[in-house]
């Protein structure tokens, strides 16, 4: 008796259950009662959930291998360029192999070179306003009027996040600072006073050099 027929009062059915017999989205199409409906959707949905875990789980693993950071913004760069509404059904098709793990790999590739691209081709200015993190290189920070921020902001503007400088907390931190320039009468003096004074660094140490009127310090 196929699964379509219409029982009559008084017939009698026997189920075969299988362990391998999952729900059928055409199932909707002929049952009756409201029940029999809610119960197939909810069994599709938890079935649709197992097949995105199992598909999140690969990506993690295979970008692990490919040395690509797994992050918010990579799987946001994925869910646009496959146009996906939510990110669970990019999962789920990754799950049930109707994407290709190879694609994607590539997709990467070709995401590194077009910001590898943008960055040679402008020379950013030193700024601290926009903060535009890759998908493989962590973080960068650039002023919003940087030829780089422009092209990031106009063409993927989901990667980039506003950010600023704050004032607020009493936290201290030990760092290492690099200056570079060019020597002139006087530089250490300024450089350590706009430290002190403006920034209110406190110094613990300071070596310098200097080649060919170019010098290096580092406090």
């Amino acid at each position: 008796m196929p699964i379509r027929q219409v029982l009559e009062s008084g017939d009698e059915v026997k189920i075969l259950a299988a362990k391998n017999q999952k729900p059928n989205r055409d199932w909707l199409q002929f049952v009756v009662t409201s029940k029999a409906k809610s119960h197939i959707r909810q069994a599709l949905k938890e079935q649709q959930a197992k097949e995105a875990m199992l598909g999140k789980e690969l990506l993690m693993r295979r970008m692990k291998n490919w040395d690509i950071p797994f992050s918010d913004i990579a799987v946001r760069d994925l869910q646009a360029y496959f146009k996906f509404k939510q990110v669970h059904e990019l999962y789920y098709q990754i799950g049930t192999d109707k994407i290709e793990l190879n694609t994607i790999k590539e997709f990467f590739k070709q995401k590194d070179k077009e910001v590898e691209v943008a960055e040679k081709e402008v020379q950013p200015k030193q700024d601290t306003e926009t903060e535009q993190s890759k998908t493989s290189k962590g973080i960068r920070i650039h002023r919003k009027k940087c030829p780089n921020a422009e092209y990031m902001i106009s063409h993927y503007p989901y990667r980039v996040v506003a950010a600023t400088w704050t004032d607020q907390g009493d936290s201290s931190y030990l760092i290492n600072l690099k200056v570079q320039g060019t020597d002139e009468p006087g530089i250490v003096n300024r450089i350590t006073k706009l430290l002190g004074e403006t920034q209110r660094i406190q110094l613990r140490s300071i070596n310098f050099s200097s080649k060919d009127a170019a010098s290096q310090y580092q406090f």
